[in-house]
């Protein structure tokens, strides 16, 4: 388990939750690894309710999949997961970690 929420690091069972939470708020599902390595998910009743992915490569890192539901929204979810994924990077070595973003710029703006 992740401080914070009850956060955990996602498994393959997780994966259909995750692409239904994903694509209830509109985010992409192309290209989410099976296995989900290095996804933190927060779960409620069998169900994904907020979710953080890192697609690493080398030192250099891509933040995705930053989601929590429509609910949750607002809770400071949001921020549990971002954070928790900062720390998740540093400890895998990343030095940076990037977002590309066309619907969050406002969250990541605070």
């Amino acid at each position: 388990m992740i401080a914070g929420k009850s956060l955990r690091t996602a498994a393959p069972e997780n994966h259909a939750s995750l692409i239904a939470l994903l694509s209830s708020v509109n985010l992409p599902v192309a290209g989410l690894p099976p296995d989900l390595n290095n996804f933190i998910i927060r779960q409620e009743a069998g169900e994904v309710n907020g979710s953080v992915g890192l697609e690493i490569s080398w030192s250099c890192t891509l933040l995705r999949s930053l989601a929590v539901t429509p609910e949750k929204q607002g809770s400071g979810l949001g921020k549990v997961l971002y954070r928790a994924a900062e720390e998740y990077a540093v400890r895998q070595g990343v030095s940076d970690l990037y977002l590309i973003t066309t619907t969050a710029a406002d969250f990541f703006a605070r």
